[in-house]
């Protein structure tokens, strides 16, 4: 069972340190209460599709097909307003350790690393039969969103199957530019050689100039 409260977590510890009743050592210069946080000190956390095996639908929480954010309810469909962009790639083990990664599908940091146009972890190759198998390193679209039913930061990420839909969205940054619209992601049920899944659905939605407004508050411009 895991622990739900202090006592129980700490429990058999005997190097616990006592707690301190009176904050003396506490300078109230050292504070504000205006917020200037940089990009090391902000965790966006990712927008999920959920899928049969994912966690939060093996312990009943979830649906598959259903969107997850850390901290919220699961939903059937959110809103959300793009707000930055970029490509990249990663290449992981068969635990699903990163090896190399790169923040702009331009140049790898890991092993191999290096020039990814060029890289052999990045070009297809033939299979049994004539059939093509994809590259292992993995490219993927990835926004920043605004979240507008939980009022929050999010990342969405497009790979693989869900690459269709990236484009889709690409299209409508590049018409719209990004902070000036915002779009709906569905899900749609789709059958595959490995069995049920799931793939996002991009719809484009009438620009409320109030959310737009906020979704540029949250990131601070």
């Amino acid at each position: 069972m895991v622990p739900n409260d202090f006592d129980s977590m700490v429990s058999g510890s005997t190097d616990i340190e006592p707690v301190e009743t009176e904050n003396t050592g506490i300078q109230l210069a050292n504070f504000t209460n205006r917020v200037a946080f940089d990009s090391d000190d902000i965790v966006i956390p990712r927008i999920r599709l959920a899928q049969g095996l994912t966690a939060e639908v093996q312990d009943g929480t979830a649906k598959p097909g259903q969107w997850l954010l850390t901290g919220y309810q699961p939903a059937d469909e959110l809103t959300v307003v793009p707000l930055m962009f970029s490509r990249q790639r990663a290449l992981r083990d068969d635990a699903g350790a990163v090896l190399c990664k790169s923040s702009d599908s331009l140049r790898g940091l890991g092993e191999p690393g290096g020039d990814c146009a060029h890289c052999p972890m990045n070009q297809w190759a033939d299979g049994d039969k004539g059939a093509r198998i994809p590259p292992v390193c993995v490219f993927s679209y990835v926004y920043i969103v605004y979240v507008v039913e939980f009022q929050t930061l999010g990342l969405l990420e497009f790979r693989r199957t869900n690459i269709t839909a990236g484009k889709t969205l690409n299209t409508i940054a590049a018409q719209r530019d990004l902070g000036n619209f915002a779009v709906k992601i569905k899900s749609s049920k789709q059958q595959g050689k490995r069995g049920t899944f799931y793939q996002t659905i991009i719809q484009p939605l009438p620009a409320d100039q109030e959310v737009l407004n906020a979704a540029k508050a949250a990131l601070g411009y």
